[in-house]
C-alpha cells in the first residue's frame, strides 16, 4: 500500500507539471511534439492510477477521457512520423484538453492537495532563497565580508535540491523534513543578513556625520574668514564689497542653523539640501581674498 501511494504521489506530481507546460516553449516543434506525447504518457498513467483514489463517477469520466483522448494521440504519432508535425501538435494539444478536463474532477483528492501545497512551498523557498543571494551580494560589494553566509545559501540549495527529488519520487513525508530544515537555515541567514546590515549602516552613518564634522568646520573657518575680510573692506572705503561678503557670511550661518536643525529632526532630505547650498557658500568663500 506504501509502495502504490509513493508512486500515486509521484504521479500526482508530474500531472502537476504537465499542467504547467505551455502550449507552446519554444524551440523545434518536432521537440514539442515529442515531449507533449511524453507528457501525455505520464498523465494517462497518472489517471489510470488515480482510479482507485475516487468515486465510480470520476472512474467512468477517466475511461471515457482516455477513449477519446487515445485515439487522438495515435493519429498524432502517425502524423509525426509522416512529417505532419502542424497537424500532430493540433491533435496533441486536443488530446490533452480533454485529460486537463477530467483532471478538475481530482483537485480534491488529498494526495494531490498536498503535493501541490509542497510544490508551492518549494518554489516559494527557491524565490527567497534568490532574494537572499541578491542581498548577500549587494552587502559584498560594499565591503562586507559575506562568506559564512554564503556557505549557508549552499546548505539551504543543497536541501531544497533534496526536497525537490524526494518530492519527485512522492516521499512527502522527507519533503517537508528538508523543506523544514531549509527554513530553519533561510531564518538563520536573514537574521545575519539584518545584523550585518545594521552594522554596514551604523558604519556608513559614522562616515557621513564624519563628513558633516568636516563641512561644518569648514564652514565656522569661513564665517571667521569673511568676518575679517568684511572688516578690511569697510576700512577701505569699499562698502558694497564689504556688504557682499557680510551678505555672504549670514547666508553661512543661517545654513549651518538649518542644517544642525535639521539634523537633530532627522530630516534627512532637508540635510543633503542644506549640505550641498553650504557648499555652494563654500566655494564662493576659498575665491573671496585669494
Amino acid at each position: 500500500m506504501r509502495a502504490k501511494s509513493a508512486v500515486v504521489m509521484a504521479l500526482a506530481v508530474s500531472m502537476i507539471a504537465i499542467l504547467a507546460v505551455p502550449a507552446y516553449a519554444g524551440g523545434r516543434k518536432e521537440d514539442l511534439v515529442n515531449r507533449l506525447l511524453r507528457s501525455y504518457d505520464n498523465l494517462k498513467t497518472f489517471l489510470q492510477n488515480m482510479k482507485g483514489e475516487v468515486n465510480e463517477t470520476t472512474v467512468q469520466r477517466i475511461d471515457e477521457a482516455i477513449s477519446r483522448a487515445d485515439p487522438l494521440v495515435e493519429e498524432a504519432r502517425k502524423d509525426l512520423s509522416s512529417g505532419n508535425v502542424d497537424d500532430a501538435l493540433e491533435k496533441l494539444k486536443e488530446a490533452l484538453s480533454i485529460m486537463r478536463d477530467v483532471l478538475k474532477d481530482l483537485k480534491e483528492v488529498e494526495v494531490i492537495k498536498e503535493a501541490t501545497r509542497l510544490r508551492i512551498a518549494l518554489e516559494r523557498m527557491y524565490g527567497i532563497l534568490e532574494r537572499a543571494r541578491f542581498a548577500i551580494n549587494s552587502l559584498k560589494r560594499k565591503g562586507a565580508d559575506t562568506s559564512s553566509l554564503e556557505g549557508r545559501l549552499e546548505e539551504i540549495k543543497s536541501l531544497l535540491d533534496e526536497a525537490k527529488s524526494l518530492l519527485i519520487s512522492g516521499d512527502l513525508n522527507l519533503t517537508k523534513n528538508r523543506l523544514e530544515e531549509a527554513r530553519s537555515l533561510m531564518k538563520e541567514v536573514y537574521q545575519g543578513i539584518k545584523d550585518m546590515s545594521r552594522e554596514y549602516l551604523n558604519l556608513a552613518r559614522e562616515k557621513v556625520f564624519k563628513r558633516i564634522k568636516i563641512i561644518e568646520g569648514a564652514a565656522e573657518r569661513c564665517v571667521v574668514k569673511l568676518d575679517i575680510v568684511g572688516e578690511r573692506l569697510r576700512q577701505a572705503n569699499k562698502t558694497d564689497s564689504a556688504n557682499k561678503v557680510i551678505e555672504l557670511k549670514e547666508k553661512i550661518e543661517g545654513a549651518l542653523v538649518s542644517l544642525r536643525t535639521h539634523l537633530k529632526n532627522g530630516q534627512k532630505d532637508l540635510v543633503i539640501e542644506d549640505i550641498r547650498e553650504l557648499m555652494r557658500y563654500l566655494k564662493i568663500c576659498r575665491r573671496i581674498g585669494r
